[in-house]
């Protein structure tokens, strides 16, 4: 809802900025450059990235990436950042492992979030008071746990956004379907949110499964029975591999929807995944909750040119944006902390953003990191839409971004 961040799941689906290259400097907001934060002295922090480099949910370890470009940015705002990166091997014993490490061995201040499983580590986490900048991906403990701050606000699954539902029927669709990981409490919430926000729209159901095994890829069923139900339009927060797998088994069985939404695979994970992989996502969609690099705004041309100092060329992945906002919102925690910020100071600070831009990326919106109640997709729920066209990303007229509204008194659980 990924909301969705590559390889995950979703929550992300759950989930944009024009400010100006150095983003909003609004009371309480990330912004972009940091406004004195220690009167001329500089900081320095170290910090934890706790991320899934191997296992099924992979895709998420290219956030480092996007860290080392925020770091640029950064230092030059007068703070210096170490890091160390701690593997959860997409496991939850193994992530709890890693984060203990982390806190008791490496001594970090900040863990940095972008793991699918980080829910097994969350109560350590919380417990310790170490505070927790990363990406609302995996579960709800981003709303409950006051040390826990989402890039794109904590991701409240349960409620319902008509966004999704929105660009659907903006594109044509009739019949909805949609795909989740049942042991990842965001990407089932997401699947189950549009069998809610779809008939709001006056849209039907055709096909909803938020119980998918985290790791299948055992796609075949799900294309058939998709086709079956005459789905015209389907989304997905399954992780890239199962996503490419799956477009290739509709296009097998001449049963690809007209309107396919994948909320993995934006930029370098597409790229990078080969020729194959590039042709069957001819002509579907990929939503993001940022500004995606085609716009070409000062914010995106000042992520480029971070990325390509810190050695990194062509289009940054999803992931990249997520490591890239987390560095301007641990900015935002850092302010006024003095050259040795403590964590409970970083908490306090950052319990006070409401406006968060994401070094400017998300155009005229902000995020309210703190808003535990309403944020469900994007900034203001508006998201960006690309589609994927002779190699390129094109941003999708009227829906760049795209907002939609909360569905009052209407939620989902993982037991309805």
């Amino acid at each position: 809802m990924f909301r969705r961040v590559s390889g995950v799941v979703a929550a992300i689906a759950a989930t944009t900025l024009v400010a100006a290259a150095c983003g909003s400097s609004g009371s309480g907001g990330g912004g972009g450059a940091l406004s004195s934060p220690t009167a001329g002295a500089r900081v320095s922090i170290k910090v934890g990235i706790l991320t899934d480099a191997t296992g099924p949910g992979n895709a998420t370890a290219a956030a480092v990436d996007g860290i080392k470009a925020g770091i640029y940015n950064a230092k030059k705002d007068g703070i210096d950042i170490q890091y160390v990166v701690a593997d959860t091997g997409t496991n939850p014993a193994t992530a709890l492992t890693a984060a203990t490490r982390l806190v008791q061995q490496d001594r970090v201040t900040v863990v940095m979030a972008y793991s699918s499983v980080l829910f097994a580590a969350a109560p350590y986490l919380t417990a310790h008071n170490v505070p927790v900048v990363g990406v609302a991906q995996d579960g709800p403990e981003w709303i409950s746990d006051h040390n826990m701050f989402s890039v794109f606000g904590p991701a409240h699954q349960e409620l319902v956004s008509t966004t999704f539902a929105k660009f659907f029927k903006q594109q044509g669709a009739t019949i909805l379907g949609s795909l989740g990981y049942g042991i990842a409490p965001n990407s089932a919430l997401s699947a189950k949110a549009l069998g809610v926000s779809g008939p709001a729209e006056g849209l039907k159901i055709g096909y909803m499964n938020p119980n998918f095994a985290f790791g299948g890829t055992d796609v075949g069923p799900v294309a058939l029975a998709v086709k079956d139900a005459h789905v015209d339009g389907f989304q997905t927060t399954t992780a890239i591999s199962a996503n490419f797998t799956l477009l290739r088994a509709m296009r097998d069985i001449n049963g690809l929807p007209k309107t396919v939404v994948l909320f993995t695979g934006y930029g370098a994970e597409l790229i990078n995944a080969g020729a194959t992989a590039q042709r069957d996502a001819q002509g579907v969609y990929f939503p993001i909750s940022y500004e995606p690099i085609e716009l070409n705004t000062p914010a995106t041309q000042r992520f480029q040119a971070a990325r390509k100092a810190v050695g990194l060329a062509g289009l940054p992945s999803y992931a990249e944006y997520f490591g890239y906002a987390g560095v301007d919102l641990l900015e935002a925690g850092l302010k006024g902390s003095g050259p040795t910020p403590s964590a409970a100071k970083i908490i306090s600070t950052l319990s006070t953003v409401h406006n968060f831009t994401a070094y400017g990326l998300t155009g005229d919106h902000s995020f309210d990191v703190n808003d535990r109640t309403h944020v469900v997709n994007g900034p203001a729920n508006c998201m960006w839409f690309t589609q994927f066209e002779s190699g390129k990303f094109v941003p999708v007229k009227g829906a760049s971004p795209l907002c939609g509204e909360l569905l009052e008194g209407k939620t989902v659980s993982l037991t309805q």
